[in-house]
């Protein structure tokens, strides 16, 4: 059970990993909810013996691997070239930081790349994550992304959305000016921009920067 006991706490850590807003909250407890169940089913197969051990563990790598639909293995691209798809300014603002990094365990990796932009008072946070085939971290990354969200208030709004094509959520104060958006590109990266003393139009104008950088790298390599 100590194998398990160790999927599950990698499993969790990915579900709960940059939740995208108050209302994605509920859909990665459910996410979260239906892991636990599908390790307690796993805990289940290897009781039923040490021939089952491989099949039970197999299954399980299959959810939470990067591994296709279709059993093929991915890989995500190198952080290297997330950074490059990275501008030196956005919406008027300079880079004053561009880090990555790709992490990998128990046959799954991820790579990330984080950026972020800065004038006087008003700042943009960039962060690009290919997660490949890896199903679980792309959960909660993007739960929004299986979420229809349409809010508004006097302070401002949330809805989930299209952006230049690809899935979006977008939440905006304008009372506090902060604001973020997310998207989907390729069904494997995950793009956050967030940003505060700014207006909802930087912050598309930024992303719309990345999504042109993202294009320029061969993620099908």
């Amino acid at each position: 059970m100590r194998i398990l006991s160790m999927l599950f706490i990698v499993s969790m850590s990915c579900v709960f990993w940059g939740c995208a807003a108050d209302t994605a909250e509920t859909q990665q407890e459910q996410a979260a909810k239906e892991l636990q169940e599908g390790l307690e089913e796993a805990g289940k197969n290897l009781g039923a013996g040490a021939e089952d051990l491989g099949k039970a563990l197999g299954e399980l790598g299959k959810s939470l691997g990067n591994v296709t639909k279709d059993g093929e293995k991915v890989q995500p691209v190198n952080f290297r070239e997330l950074k490059k798809a990275m501008p030196d300014n956005i919406a008027g603002l300079e880079r004053t930081s561009n880090s990555g990094e790709t992490t990998g365990a128990m046959g799954f990796k991820v790579s990330t790349a984080k950026s972020k932009y800065v004038d006087g008072d008003k700042n943009i946070k960039v962060e690009i994550t290919d997660v490949a085939g890896f199903g679980g971290a792309l959960l909660g990354l993007a739960s929004w992304s299986q979420l229809e969200v349409d809010k508004e208030s006097d302070d401002g709004y949330e809805r989930t959305t299209t952006f230049n094509g690809h899935k979006a959520y977008e939440k905006y104060d304008g009372n506090r000016k902060r604001g973020e958006l997310k998207l989907l590109f390729k069904e494997r990266v995950v793009v956050q921009v967030t940003g505060r003393g700014i207006e909802m139009d930087d912050l598309k104008e930024s992303t719309t920067k990345i999504i042109k950088g993202l294009k320029g790298i061969d993620f099908d390599e």
